[in-house]
């Protein structure tokens, strides 16, 4: 069980001030869809200024919402993430236990129901966010801070990048539940509203020039460089000797051939000549250059 009671600064001081100083790239992204289903309305959508999460013994509310990623360069990695939900209002008379879900079904927040909503596929932080019974309208936040520990900022980074090399969309569910199973609820702002759901990252990219971040030689020497004796080459390290070796071996033989071609009779078993050794020549290049 995880209680917290406090917010988003104090999640951004920990950060901050505990992390490693890049100057990342930086995107603020509000949700391309979202709304929240009823379980005692199954057959109604609701896609308005608001989103609920609560529930008694199991979710009665649950809210969904998506990001789209596609703004991002394909080279980027994501090094840090903050999900930000705003309150409207509670009514927490009772606890509240909040989970984090990944969803892998499509929905459209104009149709989405309590009877046709998306299965939630697995939990992205296994730990639940707690509410306490009359805790103040506050942010919903991944991650939180909790039990002197910050929850969901390895699980939710992790989801994104994942994301990042697929499909480029990042489908969450939000649920909740009461210990005492009695109903509660919290109401956050979607959207629609003056204050919508925002998630906040920073990134790296190879190939801008700067190396930052999770980014090396190994992995992005565009921006980090090669070690000695070595040139990058489609973004990978290539040892100079055996490129160099590979460059003048396949030149020679063409070279050789050209002379060889142009020194004597053209007959047809010339050509033949010819053409074989640049066959050679051409296949020796590709067997060193993949060597390398």
């Amino acid at each position: 069980m995880v209680k917290t009671k406090l917010g988003l600064m104090g999640v951004l001081f920990l950060t901050l001030f505990l992390s490693p100083v890049y100057a990342y790239h930086q995107i603020e992204l509000n949700p391309i869809q979202d709304a929240y289903v009823w379980s005692y309305h199954p057959d109604t959508n609701y896609n308005v200024e608001t989103l609920i999460v609560g529930g008694d013994a199991s979710p009665i509310w649950i809210t969904y919402m998506m990001f789209n990623l596609s703004s991002l360069p394909d080279t980027s990695h994501i090094e840090y993430t903050l999900l930000n939900i705003s309150c409207n209002e509670t009514n927490l008379i009772y606890d509240l236990n909040q989970e984090f879900w990944i969803v892998t079904e499509m929905w459209n927040e104009t149709n989405i129901t309590w009877n046709n909503k998306p299965f939630l596929s697995e939990k992205l932080v296994e730990e639940y966010r707690h509410w306490m019974a009359g805790a103040p309208c506050h942010s919903l936040t991944i991650p939180w801070l909790g039990d002197g520990r910050i929850y969901g900022e390895y699980e939710l980074k992790s989801y994104c990048n994942d994301m990042l090399k697929k499909e480029k969309l990042i489908n969450l569910a939000i649920n909740g539940s009461s210990p005492e199973k009695l109903t509660t609820w919290v109401v956050f702002n979607s959207k629609e509203s003056s204050d919508p759901p925002v998630l906040y990252l920073e990134y790296s990219v190879c190939g801008d020039g700067v190396c930052e971040g999770i980014e090396n030689q190994e992995n992005c020497c565009l921006d980090c460089g090669c070690p000695s004796g070595y040139t990058c080459v489609n973004n990978e390290c290539k040892y100079i000797l055996f490129l160099t070796l590979s460059i003048l071996t396949g030149t020679g033989i063409v070279l050789w051939s050209v002379k060889s071609l142009f020194s004597s009779p053209r007959t047809a078993k010339d050509w033949i000549a010819f053409l074989t050794a640049l066959a050679v020549a051409i296949t020796l290049y590709g067997v060193l250059v993949s060597m390398i």
